[in-house]
């Protein structure tokens, strides 16, 4: 009777426009009973083909793209309790990734279904972040968990990007790197960390020389060879022969090799100035401002 009844009266398809409209156009066949809806007539929809099943439960109307962005979205839409993370965080960062999945960083693993991954972690207030009525991990922590995932060639790559363009520093992703060493994948982590120390050097390189051009500092030359009485000491990233200035832009890999060849640089009389990511990335107008008050110091005045 009761049924009948409800087939009867007329659903409120604006009260489920307006939940839709606030879920990317998505809703879920419990949000649609509540509008009015029946099973029977949610099903007669799905089997007519005016709603499409986008995940389990979750629906939207004939003709909107499944995107994987729109997938991210119902499966939010089933675990409401999850965070979106990894590959899915990115898309909505607009990173570029090469993976159509969705991940989702949950307290706790219930069900699993098989066109999404479950990641069970406690993530820190500092990592999250809102995105309108729903939650996403950070550019940061995004680009940390993309690395866990993705192939190494991709992981490696997405790494060198984020570092270039400020989303996170190799000490940061360092200390993550060191938070996770007792977890499975932890060595794998380690590598790609030090393939990206290697990478980032070439960069660093590369920043160097652009902000010497825009600030019209010459008498300089990258990659230029030092030596002393007893033979190479070192291959000066940006060395300024004419003032015995070099800007050290190592990785520091090595703290004992670093000093001994700092030690070997000063006995010949070369000013080394140490140069780190940040100084680079974060405070570029400090550091050529730095540059030329050493400079200066030792009787160059750059124009």
């Amino acid at each position: 009777m009761e049924q009948a009844q409800r087939e009867r009266e007329a659903p409120d398809r604006g009260a489920l426009d307006l939940l839709a409209e606030d879920q990317h156009g998505l809703f879920t066949r419990a949000q649609a009973v509540t509008c009015g809806f029946s099973n029977h007539q949610i099903a007669r929809r799905i089997r007519e083909g005016d709603w499409v099943m986008v995940r389990r439960s979750v629906l939207t109307d004939r003709g909107r793209p499944l995107t994987p962005k729109l997938r991210d979205i119902a499966a939010l839409l089933v675990r409401p309790d999850a965070i979106l993370g990894g590959p899915s965080a990115a898309r909505w960062h607009d990173i570029e990734v090469p993976s159509d999945t969705t991940y989702l960083v949950v307290d706790r693993r219930h069900s699993r279904p098989d066109d999404l991954d479950l990641y069970v972690d406690k993530l820190p207030p500092e990592d999250i972040c809102p995105m309108g009525r729903f939650r996403i991990t950070t550019v940061e922590r995004t680009i940390f968990d993309c690395v866990r995932v993705l192939p190494d060639p991709a992981a490696g790559v997405l790494l060198s990007v984020a570092l270039e363009q400020g989303w996170t520093t190799l000490s940061r992703f360092g200390d993550r790197v060191s938070s996770f060493t007792s977890r499975h994948g932890a060595p794998r982590l380690v590598k790609l960390l030090q393939g990206a120390s290697i990478d980032n050097h070439v960069v660093s390189k590369r920043m160097a020389s652009k902000l010497l051009h825009l600030a019209g500092i010459w008498g300089w030359k990258a990659s230029q060879p030092i030596e002393d009485r007893w033979g190479l000491v070192c291959i000066g990233d940006i060395v300024f022969a004419g003032s015995r200035l070099v800007l050290d832009l190592s990785a520091g890999d090595d703290p004992a090799r670093d000093d001994v060849r700092h030690n070997r640089l000063l006995i010949e009389g070369w000013t080394v100035m140490r140069l780190t990511w940040v100084d680079l990335a974060e405070r570029p107008g400090e550091t050529v401002a730095d540059v030329r008050m050493t400079l200066a110091g030792l009787g160059t005045h750059p124009r």
